[in-house]
């Protein structure tokens, strides 16, 4: 029992901390990016709605 919460806190410590310090790029970046990406992929599919009524 004691060798286990010893381990996790040890191990989780410098991964929580590697986490937290790295990864706020990439959580900022990839919501950008899908948003533009799921913005991008909605007007195409009005246009091409649009386009394909009018025709």
């Amino acid at each position: 029992m004691k060798f286990g919460p010893s381990n996790v806190q040890t191990h989780n410590a410098p991964f929580l901390g590697a986490t937290r310090r790295a990864p706020p790029r990439y959580k900022i970046r990839w919501p950008l990016i899908l948003c533009a990406g799921f913005s991008l992929a909605i007007w195409a599919a009005l246009i091409f709605g649009v386009v394909a009524l009018s025709r």
